[in-house]
């Protein structure tokens, strides 16, 4: 591998967000701005706390909608899109690092790819860096980061028989934040150090795989894995009084195996909190979850969210206060999906 790529990766990206940013640029009315920021106070505003689980520092808060319209068409997720093998993903013709290009085959079907979903494959693994909604037979150039540093080759298509996955909050932090993509490189390298897993190209991929028969055998998981509710759409997930993630979803049936993949990479997270520090952190009581739950979803209702840009079928929304930072997808006047996390200097 020559030894400017990581220079010649980073300026892929700073061409790539220059000339996405000029093309997809989103520029609203103030009507329309007012009737966004409507929109996501009624949405977070219909989200009420469902099963609140406790145990010494984690605690895992379940999200039901409790009013709203139901979506006016079917959608399916990324991975379900994937297994389905109606969502093709592919390198761009000229394969750049911070884009790929995705088309959704389905006739009838939306496709809501998040950000953070990880790709494995292709010319290297990818991180969606900004989601996008994909309307029936819509392809689209999705911006996306490196999360395998050192390895540029391989096949211009991504196989759909390869498992995808979502992010800790690790890296969503860093996404939220538009943190270069060196910071990300630096991000999953120290996370490969901290858990001890072994990957010659750095692959937030091959971190995954090492570490997931870890997480089957963990306590924690088999405790954590049932407290999803059948109609949870969301979730706030704590650790040591501190928000590790806010996520929701339109609709349950979109929500229900994104979310268990969530709380399969917040045991991540939280095997990385018990190596990085040096003491116990102090154990959670129920009450002071439902306290600060409700304080989390108080700040994100009433934002500010600004309208960023225009990808495939949707509006992608931006969250920045010095609480947190999140992105949220808007489709049809509808909000179907927003993540938060906190602020880098929360």
């Amino acid at each position: 591998m020559p030894l400017d790529f990581d220079l010649w990766s980073l300026l892929q990206q700073h061409r790539q967000s220059r000339r996405q940013k000029e093309k997809y640029s989103l520029e609203l009315s103030e009507e329309e701005l007012q009737q966004g920021q409507e929109r996501f106070a009624c949405f977070l505003g219909s989200l009420e706390m469902g099963r609140v689980w406790v145990e010494g520092p984690v605690a895992v808060v379940s999200l039901r909608k409790i009013s709203g319209e139901p979506l006016p068409d079917p959608w399916l997720s990324a991975s379900e899109a994937l297994r389905r093998d109606v969502l093709e993903v592919q390198e761009a013709k000229r394969a750049s690092v911070p884009v790929l290009e995705m088309e959704n085959r389905d006739p009838e079907h939306y496709v809501l790819v998040p950000s953070g979903q990880v790709f494995p494959g292709g010319m290297q693994t990818r991180g969606v860096a900004e989601e996008v909604a994909l309307a029936p037979r819509q392809k689209a150039e999705v911006p996306v980061y490196c999360v395998e540093r050192r390895r540029w080759g391989g096949s211009r298509k991504f196989s759909p028989d390869k498992k995808t996955y979502r992010s800790p909050a690790r890296v969503h932090r860093a996404i939220a934040h538009k943190l270069s993509q060196g910071a990300l490189w630096e991000t999953v390298h120290l996370m490969h150090a901290m858990l001890q897993t072994h990957s010659p190209s750095e692959s937030l991929a091959d971190l995954y795989e090492e570490v997931n028969p870890k997480i089957e055998q963990h306590r924690l998981w088999r405790a954590i894995s049932r407290q999803l509710e059948p109609d949870a759409c969301g979730v706030l997930l704590f650790y040591a009084q501190e928000l590790k993630l806010a996520e929701a979803f339109a609709e349950p049936s979109l929500a229900r195996e994104q979310l268990l993949e969530q709380l399969r990479c917040f045991l991540i997270d939280v095997m990385l909190e018990q190596h990085a520090r040096t003491s116990p952190p102090p154990s959670l009581e129920e009450a002071e979850v439902q306290q600060q739950a409700r304080r989390v979803l108080q700040h994100l209702q009433a934002g500010p969210w600004t309208p960023y840009r225009r990808l495939g079928a949707g509006q992608l929304w931006t969250l920045q206060t010095p609480q947190c930072g999140g992105q949220a997808l808007c489709c049809k006047q509808q909000v179907i999906h927003f993540l938060a996390v906190p602020s880098l200097t929360a």
